[in-house]
């Protein structure tokens, strides 16, 4: 180090290397000693910020012995727990200590309501100093949300009673007197044919087919009610199989059409297994009706990807819709073709929609006014 500045190398006496470790012992010493006081400033700093953590903290805290007994509260605890801070909550600060002991040291939580705000509070114990810390939290804005879907979550259990209530009066007081205009209807026209004239005989087949008509509305109304209330059934679901079922029964119900029915092989779906057939029965029975007119009708059942989705689908060729009336189609009683040409109730496609949205899905139509219709369904 001595010759660090020299322009020629040279050798060193004992003297001159004694001074040379005595010196660079003393450097040595002087940069650990400044190494440990840049860290103890550090420390000094972290600890001094968390020091002012809590003072500053809106939200309260407490720091209790195993006694119960306050040892720090910062100005947000002496604000809103004054009587905690002034010792005047102490039986009830020990039972919250009583039962983190019983809970093996970890923490508990409990809501309390102070004049028109509420506090979650945390109670855990902290072996490092043998203290338990309280931390409480505003939970106003939770708790008056949480009370508001109580009150909404009353009011929807009102609904449903009333619902029931009308689903009943509307099964057994309105269903009964249909019943009746329809029996005395058939009773009048087999008993009494002959001192009816055609007139007459055409007045009550009207009177019967209304009545009928109106049990069929009836009947409708209360499956549509139903689907809202009815416990969803979650499982495994082939709709492929489901819909060859249905057209079956509609072929042998009308054995001298013949209609064109391709079904794509395993359509499987999750969901509701009654839920989902009666979405089947209305879509493919539409189809069905609404391809009556067309010789060569065809009737489609598939499943695409679209926006990375399973969309199912049912397509026919019959005599199909304007897609400026498109939004009334899943309306109830919402009808785009005569009841003379297309007979039904016009509650089908609304019970489709229900169906489909319980199932957290979306449906849709496209249709072209005598080329057909498509209707799509998504489920989550």
């Amino acid at each position: 180090m001595l010759s660090l500045y020299s322009r020629s190398s040279r050798s060193f006496d004992p003297d001159e290397v004694r001074l040379l470790e005595m010196l660079a012992d003393d450097i040595s010493f002087a940069v650990g000693a400044m190494q440990e006081r840049i860290k103890r400033q550090k420390a000094e700093a972290v600890i001094s910020r968390l020091a002012t953590f809590p003072e500053f903290n809106p939200n309260p805290i407490l720091e209790l012995d195993g006694e119960g007994n306050i040892k720090y509260a910062n100005p947000a605890a002496r604000i809103y727990f004054p009587l905690m801070v002034q010792g005047l909550e102490h039986d009830t600060v020990l039972e919250l200590i009583i039962a983190v002991r019983k809970n093996d040291g970890h923490a508990i939580n409990r809501d309390v309501h102070l004049g028109t705000s509420w506090f979650e509070q945390t109670l855990t114990y902290v072996p490092s100093t043998r203290s338990y810390l309280l931390y409480a939290r505003d939970i106003t804005v939770r708790e008056e949300y949480e009370e508001k879907l109580r009150q909404r979550s009353a009011e929807l259990q009102s609904s449903n009673a009333q619902l029931e209530s009308f689903s009943y009066s509307v099964s057994h007081d309105l269903r009964a007197p249909l019943r009746s205009l329809s029996g005395f209807s058939t009773i009048l026209l087999e008993d009494y044919a002959g001192k009816l004239d055609d007139t007459g005989k055409m007045y009550l087949e009207k009177i019967k087919e209304s009545s009928n008509h109106m049990e069929l509305l009836i009947e409708d109304l209360l499956k549509l009610a139903q689907i809202s209330r009815d416990e969803m059934n979650y499982e495994k679901v082939d709709l492929s199989d489901i819909a060859r079922k249905i057209i079956g029964a509609l072929q042998n119900y009308e054995p001298s059409r013949k209609v064109n029915v391709n079904i794509s092989r395993d359509i499987i779906a999750y969901g509701d297994r009654v839920l989902l057939g009666q979405v089947l029965e209305n879509l493919l029975g539409n189809a069905w009706k609404f391809t009556s007119k067309i010789p060569e009708s065809r009737i489609e059942m598939g499943v695409i990807e679209k926006d990375g989705k399973q969309t199912y689908f049912v397509r026919d060729n019959g005599a199909g819709f304007n897609m400026e009336h498109a939004g009334r189609l899943f309306k109830p009683f919402q009808r785009l073709h005569a009841a003379s040409d297309f007979p039904g109730t016009g509650i089908g496609l609304a019970i489709v929609q229900q169906i489909v949205r319980r199932h957290g899905g979306e449906v849709r139509a496209e249709g072209k006014v005598g080329e057909g219709a498509a209707f799509y369904f998504t489920l989550s």
